[in-house]
């Protein structure tokens, strides 16, 4: 048998190496009131900034592979934990989220685009399109519930006449940051136009409106875990546990 060169082996490992620890480095995130950064030390400390303020830091975190290019790193213990969900788009983007630890660390707070050394943002691609059945003139709000009993999503998800839809998956990172989706009523094959608002508050602000003023109905994308779950549950009738995430929509009639 031929003897493999040390050298080679040497130059594998500290590839396989330098793949599995992309999250390693001060990772930041760009918005208008400033730039936040976390950064993850090979020697396993891990902290926090907010425009210069040390939110919080750690002397140690974990790092769980998901996939060769996607790792929950979590710093803390049980509900006074910090946890990000981290999944590589190139050596210098990639896609996070963070969680509501504080009520269970598998409720997603918010998703975001992480980049490395003031790197410019790239061009995201688009995940595989869901199609969203609704209800035949349904109006108001309306909701997605991740099971996490499937090891991948489902691509046509159909809104009973309660609001509620299914998704057997969990969620998607790419989706709900980069949506590729189409809304539909029952019956029909005309998509209805999207509003993908920045942050929550503009779902109520009156330049929403205008924007799309005319239109005749849309379908606004509003985030996910935005209430209460107990709230949540009393409201719908259901019994929905706090480690599976409700992403929130909204269909508006323009003209009503």
């Amino acid at each position: 048998m031929q003897a493999i060169p040390v050298i080679l082996l040497l130059f594998i490992a500290v590839s396989c190496n330098k793949s599995a620890d992309f999250y390693i480095g001060t990772w930041e995130l760009n918005k208008e009131n400033g730039i936040s950064t976390l950064t993850i030390s090979e020697n396993k400390t891990l902290s926090w900034d907010i425009r210069g303020f040390r939110f919080f830091e750690y002397p140690d975190f974990k790092a769980v592979m998901l996939s060769p290019e996607k790792y929950d790193i979590i710093a803390g213990q049980d509900k006074e934990c910090s946890k990000f969900t981290m999944e590589k788009l190139s050596d210098h983007q990639c896609i996070c989220c963070d969680y509501k630890c504080y009520i269970d660390e598998n409720m997603i707070d918010e998703v975001f685009i992480f980049r490395k050394n003031q790197h410019p943002q790239e061009p995201i691609e688009k995940p595989d399109k869901e199609i969203i059945i609704l209800p035949k003139d349904y109006e108001g709000n309306f909701y997605i519930v991740y099971q996490y009993s499937s090891d991948s999503q489902s691509k046509k998800i159909k809104i009973n006449d309660k609001g509620i839809g299914i998704n057997q998956g969990a969620p998607e990172l790419r989706q709900l940051f980069n949506a590729n989706r189409s809304f539909r009523f029952e019956g029909q094959e005309k998509d209805i136009t999207i509003a993908n608002p920045d942050d929550y508050m503009e779902c109520i602000n009156p330049k929403l409106d205008s924007n799309f003023k005319d239109e005749e109905v849309i379908v606004i994308q509003k985030g996910i875990n935005q209430s209460g779950r107990t709230e949540w549950n009393e409201e719908h009738g259901e019994e929905v546990r706090e480690n599976l995430n409700i992403e929130h929509f909204e269909v508006r009639w323009m003209n009503k």
